[in-house]
């Protein structure tokens, strides 16, 4: 995924979430399962890559062959910062729509991917800490990042907490409060206002001084964007103005889930006539 395609989904979640909550109808299993399932093998992916890199070197003080090189660690790193914003909005929207229904079905899912996620990020930032070798720029840049990437999850969960007790899933809660505080008294902050264009731009812009060039990665986020996204009716992403990256993710998604029903059926077909 690019960098901006993580706030632009979490922005979307943010601002259509309160639709999916209001129909009071319960979660799709199937796309929360798939999240479930696409964040846990993103997730084994990061650890790996994680675990190797931080592997002793040899004697010599050589680097071992198996290691991953820095920079591809860089963009691991970068990724699971920027992926912890829609997790915090998903797992808000999901408790959210629980709390609309007085049932707790979606929430502990979102729960255990946030909880896996702040591991992965806990053992990233360790790593980026006590690595030798560093430079100055990647650390200060990815550390902005981590910043920047908190205060984005204060204000997406802070728009979901002026209506919702969801307040708890940000980084920051207090913040998120505030923020939730501000929406509230202000109209133009509803979905579909010029406030969010203006706020599309702020964000396009931080990302383009924050993050480090050349780090699109196929860790499997493409899986957990079309998953949450199939939580919502087509219509909601045709009116949202979502990126053609976006697009590709979710109905690349839908055809693949088309492609094994049809093998599926096909088999049973096969086996009966057998």
């Amino acid at each position: 995924m690019q960098p901006s395609d993580h706030l632009e989904l979490a922005a979307f979640a943010c601002m259509h979430g309160p639709r999916l909550v209001a129909h009071g109808d319960p979660i799709p299993a199937e796309p929360l399962n798939r999240y479930w399932s696409a964040s846990k093998v993103r997730w084994e992916h990061w650890m790996r890559l994680l675990k190797r890199f931080g592997l002793p070197q040899s004697p010599g003080g050589e680097t071992r062959p198996s290691q991953p090189r820095w920079p591809r660690v860089r963009g691991i790193i970068q990724e699971i910062v920027l992926a912890d914003i829609p997790a915090r909005v998903w797992a808000a929207v999901m408790a959210a729509a629980d709390q609309q229904r007085g049932v707790r079905e979606a929430e502990p899912i979102a729960r255990g991917v946030l909880v896996a996620q702040a591991e992965a990020r806990c053992r990233a930032l360790r790593l980026l800490l006590h690595t030798p070798g560093v430079s100055a720029d990647d650390a200060m840049r990815l550390n902005r990042l981590r910043r920047q990437a908190d205060r984005w999850s204060d204000v997406f969960v802070g728009h979901l907490a002026a209506q919702y007790d969801v307040a708890h899933f940000a980084a920051n809660p207090n913040r998120a409060k505030d923020f939730a505080s501000d929406f509230r008294q202000r109209p133009e902050w509803q979905p579909g206002e010029p406030a969010w264009s203006l706020l599309g731009r702020a964000w396009r812009r931080g990302l383009a001084s924050t993050t480090i060039a050349g780090t699109r990665l196929n860790d499997g986020g493409e899986d957990v964007a079309a998953a949450m996204l199939e939580c919502f009716e087509p219509l909601d992403l045709l009116t949202a103005g979502l990126t053609r990256s976006l697009w590709l993710m979710r109905f690349q998604a839908s055809a693949c889930h088309a492609h094994e029903l049809l093998e599926q059926l096909c088999h049973r077909e096969f086996v009966s006539v057998s």
